[in-house]
């Protein structure tokens, strides 16, 4: 009798809003998550390419410095 009734107003279910807003808010900060291990491992890795290179040039300069 309700569902016919006009003048019953029907409440709005979020549920299923509620329940996708969140799981779109979880998937994002997985990403976030994966971005800055992804940033971070990338910045470590530069870092690292240039010690290689200040090693390389320090090696280079003692062997020109024993061969003399």
């Amino acid at each position: 009798m309700n569902d016919s009734d006009p003048t019953v107003k029907k409440e709005k279910d979020w549920t299923w809003l509620l329940f996708i807003l969140g799981l779109m808010l979880i998937i994002l900060f997985f990403f976030l998550i994966i971005w800055k291990r992804r940033k971070k491992s990338q910045k470590e890795e530069e870092e690292k390419q240039v010690l290689r290179e200040k090693i390389e040039a320090q090696e280079k300069i003692i062997d020109d410095l024993n061969k003399k």
